[in-house]
């Protein structure tokens, strides 16, 4: 049931909050432990959570009754009576994520424990604003259409992830800057909260990823550790302590204005000019290649790009490891896993030739979620942002 102070919602376009993602603080809490430690006996959850035995019985049964947990099988074979887990229920409820790339546009639907149900993309050489939003309603018209009222009665909202300001970008992208100049004046949420009547949660794209990582990963929500994103430009995210940093505009992390050295040029470049997969698409095509081409790996314009991107992306840690204490960097891209693995690789030679005293190097890992690393994020904020209670959590833009 809502609450009176649930309904508050300015009821932009109609549009209310769904009545499940009104939960209590307990209840928050519990599901979160539950996301990231597993199913748990309501015991365990009690020891986890410092809340009662009495009040987690109360929570359990709430969330049981809402279908948002359900029990696992009993577990036998030590001291004491059996022990019932407690786990997320999968249908329990669901969310759509969209993201918008600067060459393609993505829409996932996903379910509670963040399992993908359904996927659509298209692609472009530049993202025109009516384009791009037409097909992300007509993409969720045919995903919602694909579902029972079951699944579609318990869609939450929208996650929307996509680069800031896309209309300053049309150089990098060799486009005409009218093609991108409609981005400057409109708010893309607001479009499509107006067109699809569902709340919308937004995101950086690069930090949705970082947010698809820090769910997903284990023993991610205890750690601090700097996210990198080689997507069509080089992008990123902070973890520290297990929350999701954005800072006050949401652009903490924006890791492409970062200032490199560059071999061979003597003034600094901007990582997203060196580390971009964008360029590196560029030098392969002036080989004829591409890059899922065979010898790509070998050929002279990946080496070149890779040592630049390397040496940049390992000054860039370094920075940041200065600033923050991190544990670990993890490196993902869209590229194909052998081109990631040789930069993984070539980031790590290179952290060991620059000079990093007084700076303790965090382990370099590869990511693993790759190109659906920001729609999954984007697609995980109404779930995280009503359903636990980290720093990353956004209130739907009609709420703002």
């Amino acid at each position: 049931q809502m609450d009176e102070a649930a309904k508050i919602s300015k009821e932009v376009a109609g549009i209310l909050r769904h009545p499940l993602t009104h939960r209590s603080e307990n209840e928050k809490l519990i599901l979160q432990l539950i996301r990231h430690s597993g199913a748990m006996p309501k015991a365990d959850i009690a020891r986890s959570t410092d809340l009662s035995a009495q009040a987690v019985s109360v929570n359990i049964n709430r969330l049981l009754d809402l279908g948002l947990v359900h029990k696992k099988e009993s577990q036998r074979g030590k001291v004491g009576q059996p022990s019932t887990p407690i786990s997320l229920s999968p249908g329990g409820v669901y969310s759509l994520g969209v993201k918008i790339g600067r060459q393609t546009t993505q829409v996932l639907l996903i379910n509670f424990v963040g399992e993908v149900c359904a996927d659509r993309k298209f692609e472009y050489s530049a993202p025109v604003v009516n384009e791009v939003l037409s097909n992300i309603k007509r993409m969720i018209d045919e995903i919602v259409g694909e579902f029972d009222p079951e699944v579609t009665d318990k869609i939450i909202g929208v996650g929307l992830a996509q680069p800031f300001r896309l209309d300053e970008w049309s150089d990098e992208l060799g486009v005409n800057p009218a093609l991108l100049d409609d981005w400057a004046e409109v708010n893309a949420a607001q479009e499509l909260q107006a067109s699809l009547k569902r709340p919308i949660y937004s995101i950086n794209d690069a930090t949705a990823a970082c947010l698809a990582e820090m769910v997903v990963s284990p023993g991610a929500n205890r750690s601090s550790f700097l996210y990198i994103y080689i997507g069509t430009f080089v992008g990123g995210g902070l973890v520290i302590d297990g929350r999701l940093h954005q800072g006050a505009s949401g652009n903490a992390g924006a890791l492409g204005s970062q200032l490199v050295f560059v071999p061979g040029k003597v003034e600094p470049q901007q990582l997203i000019s060196v580390a971009s997969r964008f360029h590196l698409e560029r030098d392969l095509q002036k080989q004829e290649m591409g890059i899922d081409s065979e010898g790509a790996l070998e050929s002279a314009a990946f080496v070149e790009w890779v040592e630049n991107a390397a040496f940049a992306l390992a000054q860039t840690i370094i920075s940041s490891s200065a600033l923050v204490e991190l544990d670990r960097v993890v490196l993902d891209s869209s590229l194909p896993d052998k081109l990631l693995d040789a930069i993984v690789a070539s980031t790590e030679r290179a952290l060991e030739q620059i000079i990093s005293t007084g700076v303790t190097l965090p382990i370099v890992e590869k990511g693993h979620l790759g190109s659906i690393g920001s729609g999954l994020g984007g697609a995980l904020l109404p779930i995280c942002s009503e359903f636990t209670m980290m720093n990353q959590t956004a209130e739907p833009s009609f709420n703002a």
